[in-house]
């Protein structure tokens, strides 16, 4: 977990907290992690300032949660960011969106399953051609956009 706590971590604008398990179930449904055990396997997550909450899910008792408690004290819990001004998309990664870094960003959304019908039977079909040929006219549409812009540009550049 400790990966993508860490991840999380560094971008959430928000609390993160952290509820685990006392464990994972035995044979028998149960969970064999001791108070010590479960305070022990959190330790890391507040030593790294990883965490703002920290509670106990399956299997832990008011002793688990006791011995979490103790292994916290005098320790500052994970600072919140500052929110961020602008927008923030994320997918595979993450994506700023602001007037420094983008002058025009077009979105497309011609090759996505859920918002084109079209589009999600020819993948459902295995009809890739189809398909490309979507995404392709999707590309023109965008260079088109990106040429007018520059000839815009290259316009107001030569009037002045």
């Amino acid at each position: 977990m400790r990966p993508f706590l860490q991840r999380l971590s560094k971008v959430a604008e928000c609390f993160v907290s952290v509820y685990s398990n006392a464990g994972l179930p035995n044979a028998m449904g149960g969970y064999d992690d001791t108070p010590a055990d479960m305070a022990a396997d959190n330790t890391l997550f507040v030593k790294e300032s990883l965490v703002n909450m920290i509670g106990g899910c399956c299997g832990s008792t008011p002793d688990h949660i006791n011995a979490i408690a103790k292994m916290c004290e005098g320790v500052s819990p994970r600072p919140v960011h500052k929110k961020v001004e602008h927008m923030w998309l994320s997918g595979l990664e993450d994506l700023v969106v602001s007037k420094e870094g983008f002058q025009f960003l077009n979105a497309g959304e011609r090759c996505n399953i859920v918002g084109s019908p079209l589009f999600k039977k020819l993948i459902l079909a295995a009809d890739f051609a189809k398909a490309m040929d979507i995404a392709k006219k999707q590309v023109d549409f965008i260079n088109a956009c990106k040429t007018i812009k520059e000839c815009v540009h290259m316009r107001r550049f030569l009037e002045e």
